[in-house]
């Protein structure tokens, strides 16, 4: 399997580098990465809907259904769908763009004191399929965002709307970070906690409990319908040990505010914004897709601080190691069970009408329908 085997090779390549010096190990580890990160591609489920979009395109066929997007992913799409047929030059293309913020991004993780090599490990372990090879789209709109919590402290609010709107360009939920730039620049002396205990409690309450009136949000225009919807397609209450993961996460946080320097004060807002989210949003797992623009900053605080002793250290190993877990869990999960064991490598380029793309959708649609039926039956999937 593709994506087991390139772990294996980058797991290794992180074990025998520490022989090298930071930079050529960094140097390396890149390349590694960006063969391993663009290799891997038509993974999950979403990209039922995206090579239909640029098969359209592809043919100057821009009808409604292929129009859907937002205008800087279409743009990409219509730029790129100039010069190749296959898809596929959209992920080696994302790869490409991470890499190089990670290139030039190198000094930001030298005064974080994070090992670079193991941050993009983990990332590559536990984003991988989301970011690389499935949802493309929230992937360029992450690394513009990710730029944003990097440079936290050196971006005014001006330059952070203006790359918020650029990120809004490839996925429109990041206009709904707009806010966290005030957040994110607060001093960690400034932190109420009891403001923020109220309000996680009551908003993990309004969630959780939302199953149960849900149907009466439906008058509710816009917003109301598509939080009623998300539950007509299969969104449902889920209390488990990943919520009480999350919670004691957000609280041991809060114990150790005390113990963060500056320097990581933005990754520390992240972190605890990350967990609240995904617990919040465990009932509406359509809007966790928000708390994914944190997930690099939480792992890249975990990675900062796994070296510490005591409970910091522990906590941060072991919130890696969780989340490194549910990742091999997912690898059995019926959205990628397809993929994960008849692999496309990136040297493989099938025509955009060939029997395997359309065999392939014909899997992944046979499993989006016991989940949501509506999803493949919109896009005319088969007979690219």
């Amino acid at each position: 399997m593709y994506w087991i085997y390139s772990f294996i090779i980058l797991f290794l390549l992180f074990l025998l580098s520490n022989r090298f010096s930071e930079t050529l190990k960094v140097n390396i580890f890149l390349i590694v990465f960006f063969i391993a990160t663009s290799g891997s591609y038509y993974n999950g489920v979403d990209w039922v809907n995206y090579i239909y979009t640029y098969s359209s395109f592809y043919k100057n066929d821009f009808n409604q259904l292929a129009m859907l997007y937002e205008p800087g992913y279409l743009g990409l799409v219509y730029f790129f769908s100039r010069f190749f047929e296959d898809m596929h030059v959209l992920y080696v293309f994302n790869a490409f763009v991470w890499v190089v913020f990670f290139f030039c991004s190198r000094n930001v993780f030298i005064e974080l004191k994070a090992n670079q090599s193991l941050f993009l490990l983990i990332v590559y372990i536990t984003m991988g399929n989301l970011l690389f090879s499935g949802a493309i789209r929230q992937s360029f709109s992450c690394v513009i965002i990710l730029f944003c919590f990097l440079y936290g402290k050196n971006i005014s609010r001006s330059r952070w709307f203006f790359l918020i709107c650029i990120s809004s360009l490839f996925h429109f939920s990041a206009l709904l970070l707009m806010p966290f730039y005030s957040i994110l620049k607060l001093e960690l002396n400034r932190f109420k906690v009891k403001y923020f205990v109220i309000f996680y409690t009551l908003s993990l309450l309004f969630f959780l409990l939302m199953p149960f009136y849900y149907q009466f949000l439906d008058f509710i225009p816009i917003i109301g319908k598509k939080i009623a919807n998300s539950f007509d397609r299969g969104a449902q209450i889920k209390i488990g040990i990943t919520i009480i993961i999350d919670i004691v996460a957000v609280v041991f946080l809060i114990y150790i505010r005390r113990k963060i320097s500056n320097v990581h004060s933005i990754l520390w807002y992240s972190s605890l914004i990350y967990f609240s989210m995904h617990s919040i949003f465990m009932t509406f797992p359509y809007a966790q897709r928000l708390s994914m623009y944190f997930f690099p900053m939480m792992i890249l605080f975990m990675v900062a601080n796994i070296k510490k002793k005591h409970l910091i250290g522990l906590f941060s190993f072991c919130i890696i190691t969780v989340h490194v877990f549910i990742a091999f869990k997912d690898i059995n999960h019926e959205y990628f069970s397809y993929p994960y064991n008849n692999p496309w490598f990136y040297y493989y380029t099938p025509n955009l009408g060939s029997y395997e793309i359309e065999n392939r959708a014909y899997h992944t649609c046979l499993v989006i329908d016991l989940y949501d039926e509506r999803f493949c039956r919109k896009f005319m999937v088969l007979g690219l």
